[in-house]
């Protein structure tokens, strides 16, 4: 995502400079790099799945998730909030008067900060944090999901597996024909019209680990691909395919073994941060290239590299210091999983 917004018409500087450097077949797949959007949702409900299998999904437990969570994702992401919002002061004082007041002040900078802008029709403070917003809702949806089989399955024992299954796909395939009804994709840019990414992931979790039928997961993703291609949806076809690998991944046994070179585990290690600081510091990079740049290709290209490479030194220094005690201390309040026969 970095890349694709240092090349981006709406958030880089350079945008057209950089762009006609570009063979045309690279520039296609330089602005398809937006994808990775849906890469990461699928990616996020089979790891959700992953870390939440094998516990049983009580008050308790709810709870734990929760803080467990919140201690993950908001002590990095409350940071780069409030730098975002001091920063435009710090830098030009006298152009951007009033510019935190208009969009609401403290109310608009708490609604960020528990993730509710999308919900309440307001701007993201870090325009990037969209996404963010979403997944933590995905989150809590599914634990609602599993919270509810839970109390199902204290009256009725042998309803809960059901119950959560049905409820689950009931909201998946609901979600995915809002999305497919939508006039165009943002007008169901929203967790619900989003949430079937998620669930793809958890599918695919849950038939690798032979909780659901492999045949049905796959037969249902063998559905998602042909509707992308008769759509001609990038989208959607992006969601089937990074689906359908995990689960060729997952049924080889290779999930820990590919994609295992150093420097993509170092990336994966660092991409919340990187993802957090990438506009701040990759963007800001670029308008000072533009600025004090000459505008050649040698200038431009470099811009780009710069900005890439202060990213990556933001988000190393940022995950080395905030993101990654606050990783290892929600990790440490991890409950143990309980017999995996006993959930559903």
């Amino acid at each position: 995502m970095a890349l694709f917004h240092f090349n981006n018409q709406y958030a880089s500087p350079t945008y057209r400079e950089f762009s006609a450097l570009l063979p045309p077949v690279v520039l296609a797949v330089w602005h398809r790099l937006d994808l990775g959007v849906e890469i990461f949702f699928v990616l996020s409900g089979f790891v959700i799945a992953h870390s939440m299998a094998g516990q049983r999904v009580d008050v308790k437990y709810a709870g734990n998730f929760v803080v467990r969570r919140s201690i993950r994702l908001d002590p990095p992401y409350w940071l780069i909030l409030f730098i975002t919002m001091a920063w435009p002061y710090l830098v030009f004082p006298t152009l951007v008067v009033g510019f935190f007041e208009q969009y609401g002040g403290v109310k608009w900078l708490l609604i960020n900060m528990f993730y509710l802008p999308n919900l309440l029709g307001q701007k993201c403070l870090v325009p990037v944090a969209w996404t963010l917003c979403l997944e933590v809702q995905f989150y809590l949806a599914y634990l609602l999901v599993l919270f509810a089989g839970h109390q199902v399955g204290r009256v009725w024992p042998r309803v809960r597996t059901w119950f959560i299954q049905i409820a689950f796909v009931l909201l998946t395939v609901a979600s995915l024909v809002y999305w497919l009804r939508a006039p165009n994709t943002d007008g169901a840019n929203n967790f619900f019209g989003r949430w079937w990414m998620f669930g793809a992931g958890v599918a695919i979790y849950m038939a690798v680990r032979r909780r659901w039928c492999p045949w049905r997961v796959g037969s249902a993703l063998g559905v998602l691909l042909i509707v992308g291609i008769v759509r001609h949806e990038p989208l959607t076809i992006t969601v089937a395919v990074t689906a359908s690998a995990i689960y060729v991944a997952g049924e080889l046994g290779k999930l820990r073994t590919w994609l295992g070179w150093r420097w993509l585990q170092y990336l994966g290690k660092t991409s919340y941060s990187l993802y957090l600081v990438h506009w701040m510091a990759g963007i800001g990079t670029l308008c000072i290239v533009q600025k004090f740049g000459d505008g050649s290709p040698t200038a431009t290209v470099t811009g780009v590299v710069l900005a890439l490479a202060v990213s990556l030194i933001a988000a190393d220094l940022l995950n080395r210091t905030i993101e990654g005690p606050a990783a290892r201390l929600a990790h440490r309040l991890r409950p143990r999983a309980v017999m995996a026969s006993k959930i559903s």
